[in-house]
């Protein structure tokens, strides 16, 4: 394995590690505002329709990003990189940008689903 693979996946351990604990932390400022679990609870469902509108224009907000700013730079390197599989990287990228809109619309449908009664 390479040093600059192996890096990326401890950035991306890293990263995934401080996210959980920073959202402890914040549930557990919530809960301690709020009172108890039960009514940290409860705020979270009377404040679901405005989470998930946050998470919309947060998706909106990054996906405008991505095909603005960064989604021309990743094609430019790709280019310089290598010319003579660039058709193949292509398709391969926008086969994960198809697969990152259908994992984002499932869990947002399942969360529709949670924040209405069902699942």
């Amino acid at each position: 394995m390479r040093f600059n693979k192996l890096s990326s996946i401890l950035i991306a351990l890293v990263a995934l590690v401080a996210m959980v604990l920073l959202s402890g932390l914040i549930a557990s400022i919530g809960i301690h505002l709020a009172g108890d679990m039960q009514a940290f609870q409860e705020g979270l469902n009377n404040a679901g329709g405005w989470l998930m509108v946050w998470r919309w224009l947060l998706y909106a907000a990054l996906g405008t990003y991505w095909w603005l700013h960064a989604r021309p730079r990743v094609l430019a390197r790709m280019q310089e990189a290598v010319s003579d599989e660039t058709s193949e990287i292509k398709c391969r990228l926008q086969r994960l940008e198809r697969l990152l809109v259908i994992f984002v619309m499932v869990f947002e449908a399942l969360n529709l689903l949670r924040w209405l009664g069902g699942a």
